[in-house]
């Protein structure tokens, strides 16, 4: 799959066609032939995919997805997203995100 913004390759993401994201209206995200938007629970697991997605031609880090994924970061937020990463390596595959402290899809 090449992104349409830079015409680079996503290796991530899956060489070919088989990877399709729709964050217009609803979630649909299928990689391999395969649904996960299932997979992504709750609204932060959601926020956090959709913000890789976006940003997937640069690494993010951990405080960066803190400060999309809440206005007013709760107690606890380094441990919940950390939570969340581990959720999402689950979902879409742990060899599509990269990174430890700075994460890119």
């Amino acid at each position: 799959m090449r992104d349409r913004i830079s015409g680079c390759p996503c290796p991530n993401l899956g060489p070919t066609l088989a990877t399709r994201i729709h964050l217009c209206g609803r979630l649909v995200a299928t990689i391999d032939d395969k649904r996960i938007e299932q997979g992504l629970a709750g609204a932060q697991a959601r926020l956090l995919f959709t913000y890789l997605v976006l940003h997937r031609m640069r690494a993010s880090s951990h405080h960066e997805l803190i400060d999309a994924l809440w206005p007013e970061p709760p107690r606890g937020a380094d441990s919940a997203i950390y939570a969340l990463v581990s959720r999402l390596r689950r979902v879409v595959g742990a060899q599509r995100i990269e990174g430890r402290s700075e994460l890119r899809l």
